[in-house]
């Protein structure tokens, strides 16, 4: 219900198949909750929520010992759940290019790229979330200084890798001035990817990427708890690697980027015939302000 918050449903839905649970959302919608059950609740709580599915981590100033020890007393009666059921995969990719038009109650037009990508620590996973840097990574980067102060048809543009346990997507925002489309905005955002993958990147572009990956790096080391701390980074770890003890071979990968990973990864993943393309506008502007030659058939919000 928040403005432009229909986006990432529809990009999901276009993105991934019926089939993948990356096609809805993870908080779900109305729709399954009005056809859920009480039993429904209560066996997906008991499935899932269960220790075998579940990791805990214990950070600070502590004794270990007393620390498992207290542990032990709080949780160690709980019982194991089942097995959890086994899943079948569905592999996500896109065979051409999808273009979307949603009307919403906005007030300037906004224009979102999505690309599939590497999963969390995957191959090539640093090496796109070092192009969303050098593409829309601050003030310095290629697209907010066309986009933003050059041209100055857009009030803002960002790009990011989204890594995933079973999957990654790649994602390029960009909020158009008034009296600007979202066509002019695309024509530059694919020029300058264009120039990424024929020109690669500057070494200055990747050494600074670099730097400020250690400098986040150090200081989530600065607290604690809290989505970047130690105790986060952890869980983090183990979840996606099996390892908790993963902080220096993170920072290695990251470290070990040049130049040509990069142009390799916007030549690989970034590619126009395989992504969504979606124009979110005001009521009733769909005609003047989107993407040309997106879905003949107009959402309405």
């Amino acid at each position: 219900n928040a403005p432009y918050g229909l986006s990432w449903p529809i990009i999901g839905q276009a993105l991934y198949p019926a089939e993948h649970p990356y096609h809805w959302p993870v908080i779900g919608s109305m729709a399954d909750l009005t056809a859920a059950t009480p039993a429904d609740v209560t066996d997906f709580f008991r499935t899932y929520y269960t220790p075998n599915n579940a990791t805990v981590v214990v950070a600070g100033d502590i004794d270990m010992a007393e620390a498992r020890r207290l542990v032990e007393t709080h949780y160690g009666g709980i019982p194991r759940g089942p097995a959890l059921p086994p899943q079948t995969l569905v592999r996500a990719e896109l065979a051409a290019e999808t273009r979307i038009v949603q009307e919403d109650d906005v007030q300037l037009p906004r224009l979102y790229l999505a690309y599939h990508s590497p999963a969390a620590f995957a191959a090539g996973d640093a090496a796109v979330q070092a192009l969303g840097v050098l593409l829309a990574g601050g003030k310095n980067s290629r697209l907010y200084k066309r986009l933003v102060y050059d041209m100055q048809i857009a009030q803002d543009v960002a790009a990011y890798q989204d890594g995933n346990r079973l999957g990654g997507a790649f994602f390029l925002i960009a909020t158009a001035r008034p009296g600007h489309t979202l066509g002019e905005i695309l024509a530059v955002v694919d020029e300058e990817i264009a120039r990424l993958k024929t020109g690669g990147a500057e070494a200055r572009e990747v050494e600074r990427f670099i730097n400020q990956t250690e400098a986040l790096f150090l200081g989530g080391l600065q607290s604690v708890g809290g989505f970047s701390g130690k105790a986060d980074q952890l869980n983090n770890y183990l979840f996606f690697t099996g390892t908790p003890d993963y902080f220096e071979a993170d920072l290695a990968r990251y470290r070990a980027i040049g130049p040509r990973d990069v142009q390799d990864a916007a030549q690989t993943f970034l590619r126009a015939d395989a992504r969504v393309v979606l124009s979110l506008v005001p009521i009733g502007q769909a005609d003047a302000l989107a993407v040309p030659g997106s879905a003949a058939a107009v959402n309405k919000y």
